[in-house]
């Protein structure tokens, strides 16, 4: 109950998710190859490709005015105008949380006391 009660917490304050699963990927690389880079990275994380590979890693959709990107399982790039982890907010995310809670600036009061009823629990 308070796992699916901080979950929906999370689902509310999308910012705070965010902020949260990029410092437990920092800590642990738990988005692997998913984590969205600012688009102002771009050059330099291609800067040793050729044109020619380049665009073919460009996707139909990519947007270089969006604010993200990150490459697909298949090495194509994605673009997106917010940040969405939002396939990775279930319980396995709140156990890790957990686990590395003491390794995250998570400088939120409603959701520290949720966690600490969790370890309670």
């Amino acid at each position: 109950m308070i796992t699916e009660n901080i979950i929906k917490y999370l689902e509310e304050n999308e910012d705070l998710f965010n902020r949260l699963i990029e410092e437990l990927d920092s800590w642990n690389g738990y988005l692997g190859d998913d984590r969205w880079i600012p688009m102002d990275e771009l050059d330099e994380m291609l800067h040793h490709e050729s044109p020619s590979d380049i665009i073919r890693m460009v996707s139909s959709d990519f947007d270089l005015n969006d604010i993200y990107f990150r490459f697909d399982g298949y090495g194509c790039l994605e673009s997106s105008y917010y940040l969405d982890y939002t396939n990775y907010l279930d319980e396995y995310f709140v156990k890790e949380l957990m686990d590395k809670r003491s390794h995250i600036d998570i400088n939120d009061k409603e959701l520290e006391y949720m966690l600490d009823e969790l370890e309670e629990e």
